[in-house]
């Protein structure tokens, strides 16, 4: 679980959350 957080967490840190569409869904989810 950790692993995927830090997929989504870390697209947001370095700028490129344009390539995520709407992390706060998978964040939900755990």
């Amino acid at each position: 679980m950790l692993a995927a957080l830090k997929v989504f967490v870390q697209p947001m840190k370095s700028g490129d959350a344009q390539l995520i569409p709407q992390p706060p869904v998978p964040l939900a989810a755990f």
